[in-house]
């Protein structure tokens, strides 16, 4: 990532009588501000901070990204990658280019608060900033708070088939974080996957290494689980004389994650279980089959007797910053088309009730991003 201070320069030179003015107003000298635009020294965190928010601009829009731009993400039961696949997730992404805007944007907490080399200490400020109890393990909708509380982006879009293996995948546009969602995924599966990719999000590291996959899925991990949630788990699971009575002390849990992100973990961390349920393919067969008793990421979003209301109320909870800060200001740039297709819906008359909703609740975004 590399740090723009010819932009910062720019940006001050254009708004501000003197330099010394915008240096009064975030409160340092005109010897710090000088080696920021005149050499690569970047400001630090609480700097960063003070510059976006006097500017009203976003902390990612003082930064190039050096790395090569693709779509990260991880394809369940290990599918395998292609040239195809990067193609359509970036054909998708590209969709948003003039919606998602950085003049839009607030300020990116992740790029200057965050530890990002420690993954423990990461993992332990997801779950602090998702608001989750220190012995329970992460749920779906911890996940899209914690994005929120982050100021990363959340699109949800029915995936072409071609990713439907993948759930998931981190694109920046416009050099700001967007997460996309396919809406046919399981809650449950949502989880870990959501976690890998906001650790990507907040690492501003679209490279495709083992070495920094392994690190997100250590972070996700970590972040899902807390030690002593598996430790629990592990003590119920060992307890039970059969099968049955295993499966029994799992199910009211199953709603929360999935057997086999459990199992998975178990295994990361070398924790012993002794699984009556079966071997690792039975776990991942009983996984399937307990699935279909778990909503989609649509059934949330679009339940079959949702009002327009509802459904927009819906997807501003679980993608906020999308919501309020780039789709709402822009309605009068976008057609009935392009609103039924970004809220997954099947015709235009749905699309107009849409917008109709949308127009109703603009009125109060301007104190949301400002």
């Amino acid at each position: 990532m590399k740090w723009l201070g010819k932009k910062l320069k720019d940006v001050v030179e254009k708004r501000y009588g003197t330099q010394d003015e915008f240096c009064a107003k975030i409160g340092v000298t005109r010897q710090a501000y000088s080696a920021w635009v005149n050499s690569d020294k970047i400001p630090n965190g609480k700097s960063l901070m003070q510059i976006a928010r006097e500017l009203k601009m976003s902390v990612a829009a003082f930064f190039e990204d050096d790395v090569c731009m693709n779509p990260q993400f991880m394809p369940i039961h290990n599918a395998t990658n292609s040239p195809e696949k990067m193609r359509a997730a970036r054909e998708l992404a590209e969709e948003y280019q003039g919606v998602i805007r950085t003049d839009n944007a607030p300020v990116f907490q992740q790029v200057c608060d965050l530890p990002t080399d420690d993954y423990m200490r990461l993992a332990s400020e997801f779950r602090r900033l998702a608001e989750v109890s220190e012995n329970a393990p992460v749920g779906y909708g911890d996940v899209f708070k914690l994005a929120n509380s982050l100021n990363i982006c959340i699109v949800f879009r029915e995936f072409p088939e071609i990713l439907r293996d993948t759930y998931a995948f981190h694109y920046p546009v416009n050099s700001i974080s967007v997460i996309f969602v396919d809406i046919n995924a399981h809650v449950t599966d949502l989880v870990f996957i959501l976690l890998h990719e906001i650790c990507h999000a907040v690492r501003r590291n679209n490279t495709c290494s083992e070495e920094e996959d392994d690190f997100c899925d250590r972070v996700a991990d970590a972040a899902q689980f807390p030690q002593i949630y598996l430790n629990e788990v592990q003590h119920g699971l060992n307890g039970v004389q059969n099968a049955d009575e295993q499966f029994a002390f799992l199910l009211p849990k199953l709603k929360k994650f999935s057997l086999l992100g459990l199992y998975k973990s178990f295994e990361r961390r070398h924790m012993t279980v002794n699984w009556l349920l079966g071997s690792k393919d039975k776990i991942r067969e009983i996984n399937a089959q307990y699935q279909k008793m778990i909503p989609r990421m649509r059934d949330v979003l679009i339940p079959s007797d949702a009002t327009p209301e509802k459904v927009c109320e819906n997807y501003q909870m679980f993608s906020t910053l999308f919501f309020m800060c780039f789709l709402l200001p822009q309605l009068d740039n976008m057609t009935v088309r392009f609103i039924a297709r970004i809220f997954n819906l099947p015709c235009g008359s749905d699309g107009k009730e849409i917008l109709r909703v949308l127009r109703k609740m603009r009125g109060g975004i301007h104190d949301y991003c400002c």
